[in-house]
């Protein structure tokens, strides 16, 4: 029983720092210029809530589905004010966080 309840602390603090970082996350319009810094902030902010294994990594990606997802959603929102969002939004059938930032 307690390593239960270690483990919902564990995914409690997690879910917290995902919801902290997607703050961190600025929103991309689509102009060119604006991609590298966008992506190199963006993969900082994931990174900072311990899912950049997920973008880096295809089968951890695969082995943490929720957390792939997590990340297309991150990455969506991001891109929903803008002529980006059509990046993204062409892995929505799959959310598929990783293959979207690549």
């Amino acid at each position: 029983m307690l390593s239960r309840t270690n483990a919902d602390k564990n995914a409690s603090l997690k879910r917290s720092s995902v919801k902290l970082q997607s703050q961190k996350v600025n929103n991309l319009d689509g102009d060119d210029i604006k991609w590298h810094p966008w992506k190199k902030k963006t993969r900082a902010a994931i990174g900072t809530a311990e899912l950049l294994r997920i973008i880096d990594e295809r089968t951890h990606a695969d082995r943490n589905e929720d957390d792939n997802e997590t990340v297309f959603h991150l990455l969506q929102v991001s891109t929903s004010e803008g002529n980006a969002s059509h990046l993204i939004d062409k892995y929505e059938s799959d959310r598929d966080g990783h293959v979207a930032l690549h």
